[in-house]
């Protein structure tokens, strides 16, 4: 579980990456940079508590905030974007099971 917890962690960081410089590049309409900054932020997160575990005070609440915010911005963009937001739908739901799970 620790290898599938891993892969979500760099499939939203590589999600984010490739959403600011698709955005930067290409301008496309509807799109805004503080939703990639916002998969970073959810991913670095992941990071830190992936290398850590929950010894950081304080850490298991901002990654389970962090992953309920980018998941109700996902949602949102569901109505805009369509099924294209699933993938990160679905590995902002699987990290937050693992963010809520005890270790």
């Amino acid at each position: 579980m620790k290898y599938v917890d891993h892969a979500l962690a760099w499939v939203m960081l590589l999600a984010a990456a490739t959403h600011l410089v698709l955005t930067g590049v290409f301008h496309h309409p509807r799109a805004v940079l503080e939703t990639g900054v916002l998969w970073v932020r959810v991913a670095m997160f992941n990071f830190l508590r992936l290398g850590n575990g929950y010894g950081v005070r304080g850490l298991r609440t901002f990654c389970i905030g962090a992953k309920a915010a980018a998941l109700v911005l996902e949602f949102v963009r569901w109505t805009i974007y369509g099924p294209l937001s699933l993938i990160l739908i679905l590995s902002l739901v699987g990290e937050l099971l693992f963010s809520l799970r005890k270790s």
